[in-house]
């Protein structure tokens, strides 16, 4: 008992310290965004403190203010006082240029951290890179009890579009300044560097000119729904433009013009054509009386003020000189005012302009823009005029005009309106939002590549991106919030991050601590389905539970498994390879024994064990491993195959070697019965542990909820999240119904089950790989020898060298056919069998038929359709791709069918192990109780997505292993003898 104690004692001072040594996440986990070129994960940690000091390195202007803005950032929550000086200090800004460079590098090191880059505007990303790092609590406005500290590391960044945007439309609905600046704030630590200020429209005019009074007092005076409007006064546009600047945001000014004008038309009667405003939705509303250039002269009237959202009926007298000397003054006045070097002359939706009209206006206006010294910009409409050297077409709608701006020679900036429209509805149900353009969802505003967009334009042809945010139902920050956040996060990285480093994965881990940021500031963002969002800080214990599953889950675990199989597999003379026929035999039922003790047939066992391994890693897993690894890391994973067929065969003949009775007198099998009779009662505790983490481990959590979301991707498509939320309620309760029938019938009906659904997954599997592998026959001798090659070099997807890819392939290897983990021994354990050494080659098949077999169909899918080399997906997605393009039109409801058979049989066998651990521990009446909590986990998996309790499951299910792996390792020797026995009786009589 002492004994008993003291190891008890250790596990739980093991997990203890492993709570108690928790680090910060590395770099390359901390949420970054946009996520940086490079990312060097170190070892260590910097704590930051109370004598913490900034210290600057260079001379120029604005060295100063960069250091006094992360002060700023970090004194609030810190309570420290950050002392900005170039004598001392742990946090470095080093600047060693003055030139617009916008790279950087931020070292984190036992020393202090240090920001090096050339340029200001490096320098100051540097901050906001380094602010990411601190963290979440950094955004809140008061001191926080807590430690500060940082992980060693190093980021090398720079921008991949030089132009980085977004537009506020402050026009139809006025923005005050205050909600401007705090939108710069968010543009800023997103590194953004241009705001597009749409500053008129047809419903205000909302900046001064003082050539021009009457714009604001008019123009100004309401919005769209009749609000009172507003504007800025030159003084506070320059306070914008000065506020901008010192975040490294330049602010583009935008008149509209010669549509879009109905403010100034109201404002100055000689401006006004005759315009007719609309009196209901869509041009078919207007008044169709031609309008008379001449009557601004002839007998001016000022237009009325518009309230409503329509588009496309005003337009400036294109033919008057009046007209170009009101545009003159007003874009000497905001070109004074505005130091960047473009002006954006609007251009869009002049729908009564007449064509020659139009292009002659925007040829004037790009003159007076010149004059001033601005580059012109304007809507992608303005490339049918003759464009000057250097101006900008911004792609919004029709790409022929971006093809025409090329054709010019003129750089595009592409702001499509199919994924960069903030004002566009998330899905139906959004609560504001427009979607004539298209539902934008965080997935769709980042899956894209601005450089293969438009056919024809390539990425030299592109200045950069912008994001409009257009306020037809915009009244407030708060609705800029929902609408903008976090699709300008997403759109952020896209502008600056290369194609080749985005994944919509890695995103949509890094978005959800951001959004831990922006609910501390405040900030009500649209809390997509897409993601799983964290919005509450872990506890210790939860960051414990977390941590150890982390650990567990990686070298420990492949060393066990991946080291004791390989000693299994020299141990038993290569069992593996050279028995294999004879198993074969054994299994067609040659030597059966119906009379022997135990419950279910040995090819029952087979099929239940299989029931529980082949899954929906078997979809998933293979196309994570491939994308990792590389083609390559197939052949590592028919290696490991083997290595686990040889645990398989060990484990599994020790469950017939040394069976137990449960309470009921029934006779059982499993390492728990293994240890406490192979090993001895001094041993016992690892059976409790093992059946302890079994209890816990394969409850169908993670199975259900990934089962939940192939449906919902494949058959339901939902379009909202409530939608989404009610068909994951309805997959639950469907998926406990089917499992609840089978499961309460008892091993038996399970067994029953697995034989039936076994083959048929395997089958339907396989005939939809032939049907791919018999379209792209002619790319097979290519890929084996791409696999073969591959294995050797390394040459991955994601990069590495041969070591990396060995491993990822012996990993998913391992964790999809279950070798070691203890859970077929179990099933095993039950057969009707009185020769250990029979059940161990039968069992191990078992790996044979999910790994070479159903893992290698996967692989084929996806190397012989080519969708892994360009491909954006990852997971499941992958696969999904691979048969929709093999199998068009059906190929994903065949990957959904297997998807549900091999996760429902899964499902299946996993509340039988659960059971058996339970009986153990508990006794056989108490376990029955196990089945009804393991049904509930199935409607509770479907529908919530649960961190901590994913985490424990999956960590649970890992330590299973380890009892596992000694009890065979130490009992080895017995397997071995009792196999020398038994193929020496065998070879003397094999009848």
């Amino acid at each position: 008992m002492a004994m008993k104690n003291l190891r008890w004692t250790l596990i739980i001072g093991i997990l203890l310290a492993l709570g108690s040594c928790q680090k910060p996440a590395p770099i390359s986990e901390a949420g970054l965004i946009p996520l940086p070129v490079e990312i060097t994960d170190g070892t260590g940690t910097f704590q930051v403190t109370s004598q913490t000091g900034i210290r600057l390195e260079g001379a120029p202007e604005k060295l100063t203010s960069i250091g006094e803005i992360l002060a700023n950032s970090l004194r609030p929550a810190t309570g420290f006082e950050f002392p900005v000086s170039k004598d001392s200090g742990e946090i470095t800004l080093e600047l060693t240029g003055s030139g617009p460079s916008e790279a950087y590098e931020l070292e984190i090191s036992d020393d202090g951290i240090r920001i090096t880059a050339a340029g200001e505007a490096g320098l100051f990303y540097g901050v906001q890179t380094l602010i990411q790092l601190f963290p979440a609590d950094i955004a809140q406005t008061t001191a926080q009890s807590r430690d500060w500290i940082l992980p060693q590391g190093k980021v090398t960044d720079a921008p991949d579009f030089a132009y980085r945007g977004s537009m506020l439309d402050v026009a139809r609905h006025f923005i005050p300044k205050e909600d401007v600046k705090f939108y710069i704030d968010q543009m800023a630590s997103l590194k953004l560097n241009y705001l597009h200020l749409h500053l008129t429209d047809d419903q205000g005019w909302r900046i001064e000119i003082k050539s021009w009074p009457k714009l604001t007092e008019i123009g100004g005076a309401t919005e769209v729904g009749g609000g009172k409007g507003g504007f800025y006064t030159q003084e506070e546009y320059k306070e914008l433009v000065a506020y901008a600047a010192e975040r490294f945001i330049t602010i583009v000014p935008e008149i509209d013009m010669p549509g879009h004008t109905n403010s100034a038309l109201a404002s100055y009667a000689e401006l006004n054509p005759g315009v007719n405003l609309p009196v209901g939705q869509g041009l078919d509303s207007l008044n169709k009386k031609p309008l008379d250039y001449q009557l601004p002269i002839t007998a001016p009237q000022a237009s009325q003020m518009y309230t409503g959202i329509e588009v496309g009926w005003s337009t400036f007298a294109p033919q008057l000189e009046v007209t170009y000397a009101f545009v003159d003054s007003v874009v000497r006045e905001l070109s004074e005012l505005s130091p960047g070097p473009y002006f954006h002359i609007g251009g869009d939706e002049s729908h009564v302009t007449e064509k020659n009209d139009y292009v002659y206006f925007v040829e004037r206006v790009q003159d007076i823009v010149s004059k001033y010294g601005k580059t012109s910009m304007g809507w992608d409409e303005v490339a049918t005029a003759k464009l000057l050297p250097g101006n900008v077409a911004q792609f919004w709608a029709k790409e022929e005009n971006a093809i025409l701006a090329k054709n010019q020679g003129n750089k595009v900036l592409l702001s499509p309106a199919k994924k960069t429209y903030l004002d566009m509805q998330y899905d139906s149900l959004s609560r504001i939002g427009l979607h004539w353009a298209a539902y934008i969802e965080l997935d769709s505003a980042y899956l894209w590549d601005p450089a293969t967009y438009v056919k024809g334009i390539g990425k030299e042809d592109i200045l950069g991106v912008e994001a409009p945010l257009w306020s037809e139902t915009v009244t407030n920050r708060e609705d800029i919030n929902y609408l903008a956040f976090p699709r300008l996060a997403a759109l952020a990285e896209v502008a600056w991050t290369t194609k080749e480093k985005r994944s919509w994965e890695g995103f949509a881990s890094r978005i959800s601590i951001q959004g831990d940021r922006w609910t501390i500031q405040g900030v009500d963002f649209y809390k997509s389905p897409k993601v799983t969002w964290e919005t509450k800080k872990k506890s210790a214990f939860e960051e414990l539970i977390i941590t150890f599953s982390n650990w567990i889950w990686g070298p420990p675990i492949l060393i066990v498994l991946l080291g004791g199989g390989t000693f299994f597999f020299i141990h038993s003379g290569f069992v593996p390879l050279t028995k294999m026929g004879h198993a074969i035999e054994l299994l067609k039922g040659k030597y059966e024994d119906k009379l022997a003790p135990g419950e279910i047939t040995s090819k029952q066992a087979l099929m239940s064990a299989i029931a529980s391994t082949v899954g929906l890693g078997n979809i998933s897993g293979v196309a994570i491993a491939i994308n990792m690894g590389g083609p390559g890391a197939l052949f590592w994973m028919w290696v490991a195959a083997f290595v686990g067929m040889a645990t398989k065969f060990y484990t599994c003949s020790l469950s017939i070697m040394y069976r137990g009775k449960d309470t009921a007198g029934v006779i059982q099998g499993g390492p728990m019965y293994i240890i406490e009779h192979g090993m001895g009662k001094k041993w016992k505790f690892l059976s409790y542990i093992f059946c302890i983490a079994g209890v816990v481990g394969l409850l169908s959590v993670f199975t259900s909820n990934q089962l939940a979301a192939v449906v919902q991707a494949v058959l339901l498509e939902p379009e909202t999240a409530a939608e989404s939320t009610r068909n994951n309620w309805i997959i639950g309760v469907i998926m406990m119904l089917m499992t609840a029938v089978v499961i309460l019938g008892g091993i038996q009906r399970i067994a029953s089950a697995a034989s039936k659904m076994v083959p048929f997954m395997v089958g339907i599997y396989f005939v939809s790989v032939l049907i791919i592998i018999i379209q792209y026959f002619g790319n097979i001798p290519e890929v084996i020898q791409l696999i073969f090659v591959d294995a050797f070099t390394g040459n991955a997807v994601m990069g590495g060298a041969v070591g990396s890819v060995i491993i990822i392939g012996a990993r998913r290897s391992l964790f999809s056919n279950e070798a070691g983990l203890g859970t077929a021994p179990m099933v095993h354990g039950q057969s009707k069998n009185k020769e250990p050494i029979r059940e161990g080659l039968i069992a191990m098949l078992g790996p044979f038929i999910d790994t070479v077999v159903v893992c290698s169909l996967t692989a084929f899918a996806i190397l012989l359709t080519g969708v892994w080399q360009n491909s954006e997906n990852d997971g499941v997605k992958l696969t999904l791709e691979a048969f929709e393009l093999g199998i068009p039109v059906i190929g994903k409801y065949l990957l959904m069918i297997s998807a549900l058979v091999f996760a429902l049989s899964t499902m299946f066998t996993y509340s039988y192990y659960g059971q058996k651990c339970a009986s153990y521990l508990f006794g056989v009446k108490f376990a029955g109780y196990y089945n009804y909590i393991y049904l509930i986990t199935i409607v509770i998996g479907a529908v919530v997505s649960l961190d901590l309790v994913v985490s424990l499951v999956d960590g649970m299910y890992a330590v299973m292993a380890f009892p596992n792996m000694i009890a065979a390792l130490y009992l080895a020797p017995k397997v071995k003898a009792a196999a020398k026995d038994y193929f020496s009786r065998m070879k003397q009589n094999p009848e």
